[in-house]
């Protein structure tokens, strides 16, 4: 591990005392379990335990503060190595080495994965299996984020920080937000493309931005509002239907914060 942590990139994150959000594991994956070239990767996955690995801690540029909730100072310069899903991707912490990030404030909807390599999953876009945990426009919002990443790799990453440490949930993985070159919050992009909703179950110091985005899909009936709120809140699996009940009155409550 020390060999790790020498050659780990420099973590820049933020603090907040905002509870961290508890992210949701990956979903069933597909029966095709075929690699396909392009996206198969030498870099393999560091299943570290939790609060292991230590980053420095520096500001910000002038200027850079703006996409970030209130508060938030800090950050790191990151290249993402895989997207998952369109809620949870691989940062390349050292070279040939990637630590699960899960993107905070927002819920994508669920997809049914394939395996790409020993370690890495993503979305399966030929399986659009909707019977169980999968829902309508998962493999959309993967895409989406996807087209983000490809657009440009190198991504700024901010978290909750415990006892100096980048905040983790119980699956292991890191909770931050996720900020792409322009710059541009990919929660809010997603969001406003509904292509994801409000985690309002784990909420963030800024889920009103978050809220508003959707909001603003939901008017304009974009992704999976394409067909109505009925018909969208319909394709959710039971999990989402659960806290999504009460996603309006969360919302309300952030907005006059």
């Amino acid at each position: 591990m020390t060999s790790l942590i020498s050659l780990a990139l420099a973590f820049q994150a933020c603090v907040t005392s905002d509870p961290s959000p508890t992210a949701k594991p990956d979903v069933a994956v597909s029966e095709d379990v075929g690699v396909e070239p392009d996206v198969v990767s030498p870099i393999d996955v560091v299943e570290v335990p939790s609060l292991d690995i230590p980053y420095p801690l520096l500001e910000l540029p002038d200027g850079a503060t703006a996409p970030w909730p209130g508060g938030v100072v800090h950050g790191a310069l990151l290249k993402v190595a895989h997207v998952i899903d369109g809620d949870t991707l691989y940062l390349e912490v050292a070279e040939g080495s990637a630590v699960r990030l899960r993107i905070v404030g927002i819920d994508a909807p669920e997809c049914i994965k394939r395996r790409v390599t020993s370690s890495w999953m993503e979305c399966d876009p030929a399986n659009t299996d909707f019977s169980g945990d999968g829902e309508p426009f998962g493999v959309e919002s993967w895409q989406a984020l996807k087209a983000l990443i490809d657009a440009d790799p190198v991504v700024r990453i901010a978290c909750n920080m415990v006892d100096g440490f980048c905040d983790r949930d119980h699956f292991d993985r890191y909770l931050g937000w996720l900020i792409t070159s322009g710059p541009l919050d990919a929660s809010v992009h997603l969001a406003s493309n509904g292509l994801a909703l409000t985690y309002t179950a784990f909420p963030v110091p800024n889920m009103n931005v978050y809220c508003a985005a959707e909001d603003e899909a939901i008017a304009a009936k974009r992704g999976l509002w394409s067909e109505g709120f009925d018909a969208a809140f319909a394709g959710f699996n039971p999990s989402t239907r659960t806290w999504y009940s009460s996603r309006n009155s969360r919302c309300q409550a952030a907005q006059k914060q």
